[in-house]
């Protein structure tokens, strides 16, 4: 009984607390249902108006960019905003999806003429602006495709309207390189343009670069590149040169400056003005030499003519009729080794008549938004020239130096620089009018014209010397037979020149009275047996001679005669180190010494120009030759080849030959008469002006 009440008590207690329990969750599970049923209402509605609002997006047009919603800024033409907007690629496409820096990138690409593109767009209502820059042509280039623009930086594009006043140039488009003209064009015609050339007569040939119609119909092929300049200077002179031998070119070919070429008919074949002729007066010996420079202006020795000189004492002539015999009988074999005949020539001068001094001269640009042009630098090279001269002397070389502009220091070549005012240091080079005139009246006595009288160091010094050892600094020492030239170049131009009267015949003479031999005789002996360091030589060392007044030879100690070479070596080499302390730049010669000329293949001599200098000594011999190079490499020859080779170190031609019975190899009756015509026609100084530059 008392369990059955027990129990009946834990029911009733539970049964008490557990209703309040449960309608507490009966109305929490009613509370949620009814949340429930507002909060999928909501999102019903929030689904709607999202859809709702997504299609009014997709569907509504004024979301779109069509036609009227894309606008070309600064376009200059109808065609042009029509090209713009089709390259963008922007039509047709929502504002969500718009990639403007694509845009852009996808207008420059596919529109040449246009430098610069900026898109910017309005989501809603669409609408995009592209601001664009459109190049500026520079020239025309009209072909049977059609009419080009070509900018400054060579970009061809589509010609936007009809534009005068800019070059036109007719003829097929180049290879295109990414869409450009290559630069080498761009910049040969506007050197052309610079020059004066009329623009609207140019053309353009694949193997031939830029053609101009000259006023008398003549076609002349530039080529390409800056080297306008020089190129437009040849075909000058080439045309006064023709005229006055009455050949009246139809075509004119002077890409190569130092081979120019003419025919004299559309079909005719080519003549080419290349052959050069060079003639070394020494005292010793008279050398000519005849080269031919090809188009890739290489020089080729094609003959030679060498006799013993008379007439000629220390470089100068003292004997009028023995001096021409002389040249005469050279330049005859000169002309039977090549097939040529001689008509005009290089001359080398030397002589203690030959004066130099450093000069300066200042001039303003004359024409500033052009630049400066050959012109401005004739100008400022004759003020460097325009200095008192001696009494009897007369100008050989006006060599700058070096050129500034504005201030600006070192410029090396100013042509096409902007600039107001222009200078130069330069290196003027004089001789005696009276030496002058002697040496040229023989070489016209033998029947040839002097194109142009060379100093010998200038020449040899084109001949051995590398543009690393000028550039370092070198000093050139020709040591001949009567005197011993000196030119110093420094930052690849001469500085200073010196011809001394001392050479290998003062060795010989002291030969001659030390053994008591005829001069020819001593000659031979130095040849044979002399060297210049006595100690070098072995005592025991003999060789036989016959002295005046000795009927049988005497045998004579080897290193006697040594003594007697060494000591006059010394006494020559001294003066030329004296002469290099006095212009003040024997600090700046890291290249040392470069020793030619006859008497610099003297055994020993480089060694005893070691000791005395403590510089770098070397013997060299002609270079970058070819052809009969067995008779001219050796140091004695540097002067004859230098000037054959001076064609190509002034971008210039050489001296003329003609062949028996005609013109061969455009040998006429004077292609180096260009050479005098270019100084006459630019103040006497366009060659001096050209070797700064090359």
């Amino acid at each position: 009984m008392k369990r059955k009440k027990q129990r009946n008590y834990y029911r009733t207690t539970a049964l008490l607390g557990a209703q309040p329990q449960a309608a507490t969750k009966r109305k929490t599970r009613r509370a949620v249902r009814r949340s429930l049923r507002n909060l999928h209402w909501k999102w019903v509605a929030l689904l709607v108006v999202t859809l709702a609002l997504a299609l009014w997006v997709w569907l509504d047009g004024r979301w779109y960019v069509m036609g009227e919603d894309l606008e070309v800024i600064n376009a200059s033409s109808n065609t042009l905003a029509y090209d713009v907007a089709l390259a963008s690629d922007l039509l047709g496409w929502h504002t969500f999806w718009l990639d403007t820096d694509a845009a852009a990138e996808k207008i420059l690409e596919a529109v040449p003429g246009i430098t610069s593109a900026e898109p910017t767009c309005r989501r809603f209502p669409a609408h995009c602006m592209i601001h664009v820059t459109e190049r500026e042509p520079a020239l025309i280039w009209e072909s049977e495709a059609g009419v080009k623009w070509v900018d400054a930086d060579g970009v061809v594009f589509a010609a936007r309207e009809s534009r005068t006043g800019l070059p036109i140039i007719h003829g097929p488009l180049p290879a295109l390189k990414e869409g450009r003209v290559p630069e080498d064009i761009l910049t040969g015609v506007t050197a052309l343009i610079d020059l004066g050339v009329p623009g609207d007569r140019l053309g353009y040939l694949p193997e031939r670069g830029l053609i101009w119609v000259d006023e008398e119909g003549r076609r002349v092929a530039f080529g390409a590149g800056p080297e306008m300049a020089s190129r437009w200077a040849i075909y000058q002179a080439l045309i006064e040169d023709l005229a006055e031998r009455k050949i009246f070119p139809w075509t004119v070919d002077v890409r190569f400056s130092a081979a120019p070429t003419y025919s004299r008919s559309p079909e005719g074949r080519s003549v080419v003005e290349r052959s050069v002729v060079g003639i070394d007066i020494g005292s010793h010996r008279i050398l000519v030499l005849v080269a031919e420079i090809d188009e890739q202006e290489r020089t080729r020795i094609v003959g030679v003519g060498e006799v013993p000189a008379r007439g000629i004492k220390k470089g100068v002539v003292v004997n009028v009729t023995e001096a021409t015999d002389s040249i005469l009988e050279a330049v005859t074999w000169a002309e039977q080794s090549s097939g040529y005949q001689i008509e005009r020539a290089y001359v080398g001068v030397t002589g203690a008549h030959i004066n130099s001094r450093n000069s300066q001269g200042v001039v303003g640009v004359a024409r500033r938004d052009r630049g400066i042009t050959p012109d401005d630098v004739d100008r400022v090279l004759e003020a460097a020239g325009a200095i008192v001269l001696p009494q009897n002397q007369e100008l050989l070389h006006i060599l700058p130096r070096t050129y500034t502009v504005d201030g600006q220091e070192g410029v090396r070549n100013p042509l096409g620089m902007h600039g107001f005012r222009l200078e130069v240091e330069a290196h003027v080079v004089m001789g005696a009018s009276t030496a002058l005139q002697n040496l040229t009246k023989c070489v016209e006595g033998a029947g040839v014209e002097v194109s142009e009288l060379i100093l010998t160091s200038l020449a040899a010094g084109r001949a051995v010397l590398s543009e690393t050892e000028k550039e370092m600094g070198v000093v050139l020492v020709d040591i001949g037979a009567g005197s011993t030239d000196i030119a110093i170049f420094i930052e690849g131009t001469v500085w200073h020149t010196r011809s001394l009267p001392m050479g290998g015949e003062y060795i010989t003479n002291d030969i001659a009275i030390g053994l008591r031999l005829p001069p020819e005789v001593a000659e031979q002996v130095k040849l044979k047996h002399g060297h210049a360091i006595a100690a070098q030589v072995a005592e025991d060392e003999r060789f036989t001679i016959s002295p005046y007044g000795d009927e049988s030879p005497v045998a004579v100690p080897r290193w006697k005669l040594a003594e007697i070479i060494q000591a006059r070596c010394e006494e020559m080499l001294e003066n030329v180190q004296q002469e290099i302390k006095r212009s003040a730049y024997d600090g700046l010669l890291p290249a040392g010494l470069v020793l030619c000329g006859g008497t610099a293949q003297l055994p020993g001599l480089c060694d005893l120009a070691r000791e005395i200098f403590e510089l770098p000594v070397q013997v060299s011999v002609p270079r970058n030759i070819s052809g009969l190079t067995d008779q001219v490499s050796n140091p004695d020859a540097a002067v004859a080849v230098g000037l054959v080779s001076w064609t190509p170190m002034w971008e210039e031609g050489g001296a003329p030959c003609n062949p028996p019975g005609g013109s061969v190899g455009g040998r006429g009756s004077g292609h180096c008469s260009r050479g005098k015509a270019l100084r006459e026609a630019n103040g006497g100084v366009f060659l001096d002006r050209l070797y700064l530059a090359s």
